[in-house]
């Protein structure tokens, strides 16, 4: 699977990197780029994290590798939500894009992709880096079959809802 992040997106949202970013923003960065390596390492998904520009020297894009993570810098002028975007319709429906921004989950939807917002996502990454593997406990109560006559229409999801479901289970 592929995860396409939006980077100071999931820094500005998430409540343990956020006061980062704004102590300093290149900690943070570091801070997000270790917890998706070992997330990375771990689940064996494609990263790759798209950063804005900014305010930096660099004018072109800029792209490296770290720990297992893809780093893409957009160029001057450029923004992340471009790149994404762009990105995001070149791999279609290979991959999870990872931003609160309506605009651009709305955009690359439509896209085929499928989006996932920074706060599940931060959650998801947390739970699964946590997870001791061990099974859920079992109640002590014995398990008792009740048969009984189905009435009305089934409760099954929408097929957009089950094809969602089924490719973030994944993650």
């Amino acid at each position: 699977m592929r995860l396409l992040i939006d980077g100071y997106n999931l820094i500005r949202q998430s409540p343990t990197l956020g006061p980062a970013f704004d102590a300093d923003p290149a900690t943070a960065r570091q801070e997000l780029i270790g917890l998706l390596a070992l997330y990375r390492k771990k689940r064996g998904h494609t990263v790759t994290v798209v950063f804005d520009a900014g305010g930096s020297v660099h004018l072109g894009a800029e792209s490296s590798q770290e720990a297992g993570v893809r780093l893409v810098y957009t160029a001057q002028g450029q923004t992340a939500d471009e790149a994404i975007a762009r990105r995001s319709a070149r791999l279609g429906t290979g991959v999870v894009v990872v931003t609160s921004d309506h605009d651009l989950a709305r955009t690359c939807q439509r896209a085929g992709a499928e989006v996932m917002s920074s706060a599940e996502f931060e959650a998801h990454v947390y739970a699964s880096l946590t997870d001791a593997g061990e099974p859920p406990e079992e109640d002590d109560q014995p398990r008792t079959r009740h048969y009984t006559r189905k009435k009305g229409p089934a409760k099954r999801a929408k097929k957009r809802d089950r094809r969602r479901s089924r490719k973030l289970d994944k993650l």
